[in-house]
């Protein structure tokens, strides 16, 4: 039987390196307004991954995303150079 502790968890890319800056961060006695780590706003679920148009495009490694699809510019890029003729 599989527990949910022994799927590996993946954060978004946005995720700030300690929760004390996170924007939902309150400090002090209260820490994190949504209940810790388990609870983060920044765990990009299994369905969201699976899901995403950049899962496995080799664009989106190595590099946070720039605001366009890359492969979508290039696959833009050779249908205009092959309507051309």
């Amino acid at each position: 039987m599989s527990d949910a502790a022994d799927v590996p968890v993946q954060y978004a890319r946005d995720k700030p390196k300690d929760c004390r800056y996170c924007f939902l961060w309150e400090g002090g006695k209260v820490g994190c307004q949504v209940g810790g780590i388990r609870n983060c706003v920044y765990i990009i679920r299994q369905e969201q991954i699976v899901n995403d148009k950049c899962y496995q495009c080799p664009y989106s490694k190595g590099a946070p995303c720039i605001g366009w699809c890359t492969a979508d510019a290039i696959a833009d890029i050779r249908q205009k150079r092959t309507s051309r003729g």
